[in-house]
C-alpha cells in the first residue's frame, strides 16, 4: 500500500477515535440534581418588621464524586433616585430600582473532603475561596436537608390523595400559644419520587410514611397587637419548603459545567 495513502488512513482513524471518545465522554457525563424552593413570610426579630423571601431557589448536584450547591443571590441595580443627600439609600422603592435579578453562588467539594471552594457571582475569574464543608452544612439548613418532625400535639385535620398519587396531610395544633410555633402544618408525600441525590426534608417522616416527603408548609395565625407585649400586630405568616425533580435546562447545565471546570483547575489549593 502507498505510504502516503496509509498515513492518511491512519490520521483519519485517529480523528475518528478522538471524536468517538469525546462523544462517549459527553454521553457518560451524568449530573444528578434536585431543586429546593423556599418561601418565607416571617417577622424579623431585630427590626420587628415582616420579612418576605419568595421562590428562593437552590440546586443540589452531584457529578461523579463531586457535590455542587448552587445558591441564588438577589442582585439589585439602583438608579439615581436612590441617591438621597449624597448617599445611596437601599430600599424596595420601585422608582429607585432599575433591575432586580438572581445571580448564583457555587459551593463545590468532593465527597469525603473536609474543604471545598466557593465561587462568588461578582468574581467570575476568581480561583475560589476555601470553605469548611461541615461548617457550611451547619449554617445552611437548606443544603444540609431538613430535620422536620411531627409535633405530638398535632391533630390530623384532613388527608387526601391527588390525581397523580401525592398524599397531602394537614394537621392542626389547637393548643398552640407561642407565636413562634405554627398552628397548621401540611405535609406532602410522593411515593413515585425518584432521585439519585441523597437528600431529605425529614428522614424520620420518609421512613415512617414509606414515601418521600416533598413539601412542608408551616402556617402561623395572625396575632393582634394587644396580645403581644410592645410588639406590632402580626399578619398570617408561613414557611414553605419543597423539593423538585425537574429536568435541568441547557443554560443551567452550561453554567454548572463552567464553574465545575474552574473548581478542577483550582482544587489543588485545598491541600495547601
Amino acid at each position: 500500500m502507498d505510504t502516503k495513502k496509509l498515513s492518511r488512513i491512519l490520521r483519519s482513524l485517529l480523528v475518528f477515535l478522538v471524536f468517538m471518545s469525546a462523544c462517549t465522554l459527553v454521553k457518560t457525563q451524568k449530573i444528578d440534581h434536585l431543586t429546593v424552593v423556599l418561601n418565607i413570610d416571617m417577622l424579623d426579630a431585630t427590626t420587628r418588621k415582616m420579612f418576605y423571601m419568595h421562590d428562593d431557589t437552590s440546586m443540589i448536584c452531584r457529578i461523579n464524586n463531586t457535590v455542587v450547591y448552587r445558591q441564588s443571590v438577589e442582585f439589585t441595580q439602583y438608579n439615581q433616585n436612590a441617591l438621597k443627600n449624597g448617599r445611596m439609600e437601599f430600599s424596595d422603592d420601585k422608582s429607585s430600582i432599575d433591575e432586580r435579578t438572581n445571580i448564583h453562588r457555587f459551593f463545590i467539594y468532593k465527597l469525603g473532603s473536609e474543604f471545598g471552594l466557593v465561587f462568588e457571582p461578582q468574581s467570575p475569574q476568581s480561583k475560589g475561596t476555601r470553605f469548611k464543608v461541615d461548617s457550611l452544612l451547619k449554617e445552611n439548613p437548606v443544603f444540609a436537608g431538613g430535620t422536620t418532625e411531627q409535633d405530638d400535639r398535632n391533630k390530623l385535620l384532613s388527608k387526601k390523595v391527588t390525581k397523580n398519587g401525592k398524599v397531602i396531610e394537614k394537621y392542626v395544633n389547637p393548643g398552640v400559644a407561642d407565636i413562634n410555633f405554627p398552628d397548621t402544618t401540611t405535609f406532602e408525600f410522593d411515593k413515585h419520587w425518584k432521585s439519585e441525590i441523597d437528600y431529605s426534608l425529614s428522614k424520620t417522616l420518609d421512613k415512617s410514611s414509606g414515601q418521600k416527603l416533598t413539601r412542608v408548609n408551616l402556617s402561623f395565625k395572625p396575632v393582634l397587637q394587644q396580645t403581644l407585649t410592645g410588639g406590632p400586630s402580626l399578619p398570617k405568616r408561613s414557611i414553605d419548603m419543597r423539593i423538585l425533580n425537574k429536568a435541568i435546562s441547557k443554560s443551567d447545565l452550561d453554567e454548572i459545567m463552567s464553574v465545575l471546570s474552574r473548581f478542577k483547575k483550582n482544587e489543588g489549593s485545598l491541600n495547601q
